[in-house]
């Protein structure tokens, strides 16, 4: 499970080096593979360029900034909604990092010697980790005890053994110490709303929003399929909650979608380009309808697509990428579900090229 510790370290942590661009054709088959697994490793840590993706964390953006000028009675919550794999997580992790980092560069925060964390002087003459954001990701049937639970455990704040009201009480205190800007709930799908412990768990939400309000911070939700559901309909949520932001896959269906999601690609070549053929201006274009066909228009499995497609091109020794090298990559199981159920098979699709 992530800890504040844990989250700290990344946010501080760079991201691996790109390799220096190197002809493959120089390389010996062991060089080559070394050389392959440090272009795959810098491609796999980044988010790809996708405008979908740029749209809604600039909307988040502006949409936490507001809250967090807002009063402190209650502020206001915000949400992120799109099916599964789509790459919320990855989007709004990457977002929580930096604001992550740039609160940690506040005047008051700082890290003593022998600390793990970013701390400050407390009013007693203590000392109390920042821990700006508080991540939280669910699973099974999550109740809000459960995630009252997690919240301690990510701040390492006491005992997690305790009684529900005790549980409320501990996390206030806890939110009060560490002064979060930020709480997601992550995977908020997995909340129990239903019958009886679901009215408890959308009345205590409630209480969080309150408490996480009074020291500072805004709520967050992600999931998979909110829109409808009990949380996001709730009254006492719906009346606070801002209008959700919904991230969907990439279509292929009419001519404007085609062509966001070439652009998609086009914006993905410099990436990969100086692994392969430098002089290539397109080494992924003429493979937009295959990488659709291979992804579903989703962006996290178009980056393992084009992280493990150009790994096996620079294996094979080859400068041009070809649709072997993504045909030998294995698709989720989502997308072989996806294309059994619709018929479709690389080369039926024209309209994706």
């Amino acid at each position: 499970m992530r800890t504040s510790a844990k989250f700290h370290e990344a946010a501080i942590k760079p991201l691996p080096d790109f390799p220096e661009p190197t002809p493959v054709a120089a390389l010996s088959p062991t060089a080559r593979s070394h050389y392959a697994r440090g272009v795959s490793s810098a491609l796999a840590a980044r988010l790809l360029p996708s405008q979908h993706h740029v749209e809604l964390i600039e909307g988040l953006t502006d949409s936490y900034d507001a809250s967090q000028g807002e009063r402190a009675e209650s502020r206001t919550m915000l949400a992120v909604d799109g099916p599964f794999g789509v790459g919320k997580t990855g989007a709004i992790l990457d977002w929580a990092l930096s604001l992550y980092r740039d609160a940690i560069a506040s005047e008051d925060v700082v890290q003593a010697q022998g600390e793990v964390q970013p701390g400050r002087a407390t009013p007693d003459g203590g000392r109390a980790n920042d821990v700006p954001v508080i991540w939280v990701g669910l699973r099974g049937s999550q109740q809000t005890s459960g995630v009252y639970r997690k919240i301690l455990a990510f701040v390492d704040h006491g005992t997690t053994n305790q009684r529900a009201d005790q549980l409320e009480i501990s996390v206030g205190e806890a939110l009060e110490d560490h002064r979060p800007r930020l709480l997601v709930i992550d995977d908020a799908h997995m909340l129990n709303t239903r019958l009886i412990e679901g009215r408890k768990t959308l009345d205590s939400l409630k209480a969080l929003n309150d408490m996480l309000s009074h020291v500072g911070g805004t709520l967050l939700f992600v999931g998979a399929d909110l829109d409808g559901g009990d949380l996001l309909s709730d009254p006492q949520i719906a009346a606070r909650l801002e209008t959700p932001y919904l991230l969907r896959p990439y279509g292929a269906a009419t001519k404007s979608e085609i062509a966001q999601w070439q652009r998609l690609i086009k914006a993905c070549e410099p990436l990969v380009r100086p692994y392969l053929d430098p002089d290539d201006a397109h080494p992924l274009l003429p493979h937009a309808r295959m990488l659709w066909n291979l992804s579903q228009g989703r962006v996290r499995d178009l980056s393992r697509l084009l992280t493990q497609g150009t790994r096996n091109a620079i294996n094979a020794g080859h400068q041009r990428i070809v649709a072997e090298h993504f045909a030998r990559v294995r698709i989720l199981k989502h997308v072989e579900d996806r294309q059994r159920r619709t018929g479709q098979r690389e080369g039926k699709q024209k309209r994706a090229s």
